[in-house]
This record gives structure tokens, C-alpha cells and sequence, in this order.
């Protein structure tokens, strides 16, 4: 009953998208202004025509109203067919109890679109048309079988027409920037992209990678069981290769959903400009957007190893007048580190830190030669429900047993050691061999020969021995 009374409801939308009086709809002019950033973004990330994939949403999804929208956020209509790994959603369609794809959200939906056609040969032609041919678009889609009405290219034409979708073809990448700025529009396409395929791929733990193409690029998702020499013999190629493509050296590391490149990335892109985040390098930009970090650093006039400030917009494109902001690596890694910490309610007693909070200011400093040294880090989720205090504030009372310790940046030119009895290290999202052997006063190579490692890479959760 309840599933008759939603038909009832959808057949007003339904009969504007299909009907031969063109008259607007309100709930369809709500769709596209809700999402034609998306069909913009894909457009200019994939080359198909923003008019085609809006049409084609509204259609699929009765205007973001139908059961498979906004119960799977499936705006395309896409089944599962053998290929997808991802969660699903039954109804009937053309047969009974048929399986679609269901996503985390419509980004991803659209997306996913783009990808369905990119990666299937009998869509291959489409990508030969002019971008700004609409109507050939559509009837090229209903020839190669994407969908099984008749008169599908017909309807997609005639609300794109209705509708002026076409205005949306000849959006720039630089108009779309300001388009975004003006109505404070902060959807991150490369962002989505990398977690949507982080969580189709980055769990499955053993066999062949699966291979993505990302701005022209073809790349695979690192998985919690991979290093750089598994992944360089898997494809042909030497480690040398695979860490040249990617820009790799031993200050960084890949996790589990990271992006690895097996080709060279791009000395140009469609994207203008990118705000730094509070724990990202110019080595994470560059892996995130496929631009070669030593590009960006050449845009932006910054010097060799420096990394900018958060909040700073880093140019993509083209060259800035003068240097942004600058912030230290170091400041970048404390900066991932205490996210990590707090995310997973970590207590670093491992570490001698100094409380330079102002409450902190009147007491004696801490004498770190008495103080008794841990075995490992401790935590995961504390018996109260009181929280870890945030890296800045003072430490409230800590639950039984622990003593509590505020996190402070160190200095930028040391790194503080480690007390001397501790033997191993449990590596966080942030950290790198460099940091974790600057930390220990180790060397690269004991660490990799303590742990008999095959490369520089370590891996999120893994368990290091710091000495011998």
C-alpha cells in the first residue's frame, strides 16, 4: 500500500519529464540547481557533456524522488552486473528483485556514472562527439543500450531544451570556480572520487589491483597489505619506476585508500586552485590531483621542501604573483599525528612532551630523565565517557591509571627522542619512516633492517621495532 501511495505521488514529476507539453517543473528546477555543480565537475573530469548527465539524473531518479535516489542514492539507474563490489539495493525493473548499485552519496552516484561510461567499450564512441552536441550524445547512449525506452534520447533532448541545460556545456573550469565562490559552493570532486574508490577497493586484501583511470592516469588504491615492491612486480615495472611516477621518497608513506600512480602524472590541469588542509603536503595535493609536486611548487613560487600554511589557497594552474603562506613539514606531521591521536583517543605517554598550556606556566618543568619510561601506546577507548582533551586545551582529569598529557608542536629544527627503553612503535596515519627514525635516532636503514622491510613504505597499525 504504502509502496502504491509513492507511485501515486511520484506520477506528477513523472508526467513532466515525459510529457509532450513543456511546461516546467518546480521539483525539477530544485534538481538542477541542487546539482549542477556536479554535472559541471564530471564534465570537465570526464568529458561528458554536464546537459546529458543532468538530464539523464532527472530522468533516472524522477527528479531525486524516486525509491532507488533516496534510499540507495542511485541517480542512474546503474545495476551492479558483475563488477561492483560496493553495497546494494533490490527492486524490480525490467525483472523482478533486480540489483543495484547503492552509494554513500550522490557525488558519488555521479561519479560513478561517469566511470560506467568511460571504462565500457560499447559507450567508447560517445567520447568521439563534440562535447557540446547534446542530441547526438543522447541518441548515442540509447543506441549503445543504456536504457530500454524507445523514446529515451527523445525525452533527454526535450528536457534539455525545456530546461536550457545546455548553458551548463559551456561552463569553463575558471567560471565554475567563480560560480562556486560566488554562492560559497565548496564541493570537492578529487576528494570523492578518492574515498568513493578507497571504499570500493582499499578492503580487499588479496589479489590483482583493481585499475582506475584518474584524470587521464591510470592508477589502483593501496590496500593495508600492499608496499611499493609488491605492487611495482604486480604491474611490470622496477620500484625505482613506481616511486619515480608517484614522486615517492622516504618522507612519505602510503595508507590503506591512498592513491598510487603507475604512470606519470599530469603537468597541467582543468583545476584553478586548492585550499590546503590542516594535515596536508604538497606531496598530498599532488597524489590527490595527479599534478606533479614539482609543478606546483614551480606555480607557486615556493621554495625546495617547504610546505604551505593551512587555509592558504595553493595555485594548480597558473603561476601566483608572490609565495603563499609557509608552515614547516614538521608543524604538517605533528599536525596529522594529533588528528590521528584524537580521532582514535590515543594517549601518547610514550613521548616526554612539555605542557606549555597557560595553566601549565606557573609549574616546574617536568624532569624527563626520572621519568619512568612505557612499554607501548595504551588506548583505544577510555572506561569513562570523559574524552581526550583537544591538542590546545589543558588536560581535564584522565580516567584511572593514566596520566594525563597535553600535545604540543615540537620545535621545527629537533625532533624530541624517544625514552631509551622503548623497542617498538605502532605507526598512525602521518607518519613516515624519516619521522619515525628521527624520533628514535635511528637510521632508515636499521629500521628497515630491525624489521627486515623491503622498502621504505610502512603501513597504518603496524608495529615497528625501534631497537635491536
Amino acid at each position: 500500500m504504502k509502496k502504491f501511495a509513492f507511485l501515486v505521488a511520484l506520477m506528477p514529476i513523472c508526467s513532466a519529464l515525459f510529457a509532450q507539453d513543456l511546461k516546467r517543473n518546480a521539483d525539477a528546477e530544485n534538481y538542477i540547481d541542487t546539482y549542477k555543480y556536479f554535472a559541471i565537475g564530471e564534465m570537465h573530469r570526464s568529458s561528458i557533456p554536464a546537459s546529458i548527465t543532468l538530464a539523464q539524473g532527472m530522468l533516472e531518479s524522477a527528479v531525486g524522488k524516486s525509491p532507488l535516489s533516496q534510499y540507495a542514492n542511485n541517480h542512474f539507474g546503474i545495476k551492479c552486473q558483475t563488477t561492483w563490489q560496493g553495497d546494494t539495493y533490490y527492486q524490480t525493473d525490467d525483472a523482478e528483485n533486480e540489483c543495484f548499485r547503492k552509494y554513500g552519496s550522490v557525488a558519488e552516484s555521479f561519479i560513478d556514472h561517469s566511470e560506467f561510461l568511460r571504462t565500457r567499450t560499447r559507450y567508447s564512441a560517445l567520447f568521439q562527439l563534440n562535447a557540446t552536441d547534446y542530441e547526438a550524445w543522447a541518441f548515442g547512449l540509447k543506441q549503445a543500450g543504456y536504457a530500454t525506452n524507445p523514446q529515451y534520447a527523445e525525452i533527454l533532448i526535450r528536457n534539455i531544451k525545456l530546461y536550457d541545460l545546455d548553458k551548463y556545456d559551456l561552463v569553463t573550469p575558471k567560471k565554475l570556480q567563480a560560480m562556486r565562490a560566488e554562492t560559497q559552493e565548496n564541493f570537492d570532486y578529487d576528494d570523492r572520487t578518492m574515498a568513493f574508490q578507497a571504499q570500493k577497493n582499499a578492503n580487499v586484501v588479496s589479489g590483482a589491483h583493481v585499475v582506475n583511470y584518474f584524470n587521464g592516469i591510470k592508477t589502483i588504491i593501496f590496500r593495508q597489505s600492499d608496499n611499493l615492491a609488491a605492487i611495482a612486480q604486480e604491474f611490470g615495472m622496477s620500484q625505482k619506476r613506481l616511486e619515480k611516477y608517484n614522486e615517492y621518497d622516504n618522507t612519505q608513506s602510503f595508507v590503506a585508500g591512498d592513491r598510487v600512480f603507475l604512470q606519470p602524472k599530469k603537468k597541467r590541469l582543468a583545476v584553478y586552485f586548492h585550499k590546503v588542509k590542516v594535515d596536508e603536503t604538497i606531496w598530498d595535493i599532488s597524489q590527490k590531483y595527479g599534478l606533479r609536486a614539482k609543478r606546483i611548487y614551480s606555480l607557486n613560487k615556493l621554495p625546495q621542501n617547504a610546505e604551505v600554511a593551512t587555509g592558504e589557497m595553493v595555485n594548480l594552474r597558473e603561476s601566483r604573483a608572490s609565495t603563499p603562506k609557509l608552515r614547516t613539514r614538521d608543524e604538517v606531521v605533528f599536525a596529522k599525528r594529533t588528528a590521528e591521536l584524537a580521532k582514535e583517543e590515543i594517549i601518547p605517554t610514550k613521548e616526554p612532551l612539555i605542557d606549555k598550556s597557560p595553566k601549565a606556566s606557573n609549574a616546574a618543568p617536568a624532569d624527563s630523565t626520572k621519568q619512568t619510561p612505557t612499554k607501548t601506546v595504551v588506548v583505544a577507548t577510555p572506561p569513562a565517557p570523559t574524552k581526550q582533551p583537544e591538542p590546545t586545551k589543558p588536560a581535564p582529569p584522565a580516567p584511572p591509571k593514566a596520566t594525563p598529557v597535553t600535545v604540543v608542536p615540537p620545535t621545527p629544527t629537533t625532533a624530541t627522542p624517544a625514552p631509551a627503553a622503548a623497542r617498538t612503535h605502532t605507526v598512525i596515519k602521518g607518519d613516515t619512516m624519516y619521522n619515525i627514525t628521527k624520533r628514535y635516532g635511528i637510521t632508515i636503514d636499521q629500521l628497515k633492517q630491525y624489521n627486515n622491510l623491503p622498502d621504505n613504505s610502512v603501513k597504518l597499525g603496524q608495529v615497528l621495532k625501534v631497537k635491536p
